[in-house]
Order: C-alpha cells, then structure tokens, then sequence
C-alpha cells in the first residue's frame, strides 16, 4: 500500500488545476467511467471534479452501450476512462458515437498505456482529440498528460504538471546525461531514444510517503522518487514510455520492450489486441511470448504473427511463442494482468 497524504492527494490537484486552459471547470459534467476504489477513478476522477466543483456522473453500466447512453442523457463534456473503454466505444455503429459525443468536448485517458492504433482511431471516428496522462498511485497519480501540450500526440503522455520535476535515470539512480530534469516551462527537451531511455524519476509537493506500514521506499532524501517506469523525451520535450521495468524481457542478454512488439503486432490485420511477455527460455534465458486476441473471423496464424514480427523487429525481439485468446485477462483498472499470461 502506498501512503498517500491528504496534503500529497490535494497537492496533486492543485497540479492538475493549474493546467491552461483548465482540464475540468465548474460546468462541466464528467462522466467517471472508473472504479472508486483506486486511485484514478477516486483522486484524478472524483476528488479533481470536487475540486473543481464540477458534476460528476457515475454510470451503472461500463460497456459501450451503457456509456453511450449516459454521455447523451446527461449531456456529459468530459469523459475520463481507460483505454479498454474507448477501445469499445469504436464497436458502436459510426452514427451513434458521433451522437453519443455530441456534448462532450474533453476525452482523457489513462491507468494504462494507449495503443497507437486505438488513438487514430478514436480521433477519426468521433472528431475528437485523445488526450492521454501518465500517473502512477505514489504520485497521487497524475504526473504528465498531452494537456500540459494543448495538443494530443499518440504515443506520448506529453509533459509533467506544473510542480513536478521529471528526469531519467541509469539502474543506479544517476540521471542521464542530456536528459536533464523536465519542466513544465521548457520548451526545448533534447531526447534520443536510443540513447537517452532510462527510468522516470520525479519529485513534488505530490509524492507519497512510502509503503505501509513503515514508510520504506519513499523518496530520497533530495525528496526524488524512482519509479519502475521506463521512458525517454522526445526533441519537443514529451514524455514516452517504453515498458515497466519489471516487465522488461531479457533475451540472450538483450534488452526487450514489450510494448514495442505489442505496438508492431497491432498493425498486422486481423489483430483487435495483443501482450508481450516474456517466458523462460532453456537457450535465451527468456523468450517473447505474444497473446493475440483476433478481430472475430480472421484467419491468423502463429507463422503469419512471426513473419510479420520478423520485417520489422531485430531477430531476438520476434515471439517464439504465439498463442491466440478470446480475449486478455485485465485488471479492474484495464490493464492486462501479464502474471496470468
């Protein structure tokens, strides 16, 4: 458990808050299809719409009819939801998503990463720009989101909020060289991300305590905290990120990113999602596994996924292993449970 403050909870608020135009105003009605129970749906959702005094709409139904209907009834301006969620939304018939977005005029991601290929998407089929935030419960959550930008970018979780200090550091701890400490006011970030990929390290008035119940882990002394994200910053200074370092796969000695294969596979036709884990391997030490959830009645096979993983992955990053589901295990929150892949 992570021991958050209320001074680090409404710290984190008043982050948010400060962000202009302001994400969510007194008259907005925001639609949390998130549950209460973690800390997005309770911080970033319920408490940042008190701050703002704004109305919250909480919907009995959580598949896309249901959200459907509650965003056209209520007339909802802004809607917060992983990226599950808008992933459904796009199996609604193309008029009635575009009636059921009529009102609104903010979509914000998060708890998960988005995929490029359901960014694109949703863009097109509603007309409206996918704003995506990166956060993590010990930050109490949000620490960076596309909004610092005033623009969507796919693939990015843009720039920290403003009191947050960013910056990449090696195994050890030590920051990058050239990766520097982002800002909110920069508006230069050199960023390789060959080079300059590294763990996202931060610090601010938001930052918990440590973990119950004695407080270990926290931050260091110089108040930094060092996540298990792994990222890099791009030449306009946003924010990618690569994989959880825990669940980075070591083929053979070298390093692979799940999230790049699972990028790389959502091209291929006929996939609707796929996950990247790793499998121990008698010869590389682990192997990349891929889980294919396909688009219902497509014709895909296991040679067909390593091919086309082949043309345009290094040889120790194709899946040797290719199994195909129904669907992912998820947590409550939409992100793929990989312990149980």
């Amino acid at each position: 458990g992570a021991l958050l403050s209320h001074r680090a909870l409404l710290a984190n608020r008043a982050q948010v808050a400060a962000v202009r135009p302001p994400p969510i105003t007194s008259v907005d009605r925001v639609l949390l299809a998130l549950p209460l129970f973690h800390v997005f749906g309770f911080a970033a959702g319920f408490l940042q719409v008190c701050w703002s005094r704004a109305t919250t709409v909480l919907p009995d139904r959580l598949d896309a009819d249901g959200i459907a209907e509650v965003l056209a009834d209520h007339q909802v301006s802004v809607l917060l939801g992983t990226p599950t969620l808008y992933r459904g939304l796009l199996d609604l018939p193309p008029s009635r998503l575009r009636a059921a977005f009529a009102d609104v005029r903010l979509c914000l991601a998060g708890g998960a990463p988005l995929p490029l290929r359901w960014h694109t998407e949703f863009e097109t089929a509603t007309g409206l720009p996918l704003f995506e935030s990166y956060g993590l419960t010990e930050a109490g959550p949000i620490v960076a989101t596309t909004l610092t930008r005033g623009r969507a970018k796919p693939g990015s979780v843009g720039r920290p909020l403003p009191g947050i200090e960013l910056r990449l550091v090696d195994p050890e701890g030590r920051p990058l060289e050239h990766a520097g400490v982002a800002e909110a006011s920069l508006d230069e970030f050199p960023g390789d991300p060959a080079a300059d990929t590294g763990t996202i390290a931060l610090r601010g008035s938001n930052v918990f305590s440590g973990y119950w119940p004695d407080g270990a882990g926290g931050p260091d002394a110089d108040g930094w905290f060092t996540t298990n994200d792994v990222g890099f910053v791009d030449d306009d200074g946003d924010l990618h990120l690569v994989d959880r370092s825990s669940e980075v796969v070591v083929v053979s000695g070298f390093t692979v990113y799940p999230r790049e294969v699972e990028e790389v596979l959502a091209l291929l036709d006929g996939v609707r999602e796929v996950a990247a884990v790793g499998v121990p391997d008698e010869r590389t030490g682990e192997a990349v596994k891929a889980v294919v959830v396909p688009v219902p009645g497509a014709q895909l096979t296991a040679d067909a996924v390593r091919e086309h993983c082949a043309a345009r992955l290094a040889p120790f990053k194709v899946p040797t292993v290719v199994t195909f589901s129904d669907a992912l295990p998820r947590t409550p929150t939409g992100k793929v449970a990989r312990r149980l892949l």
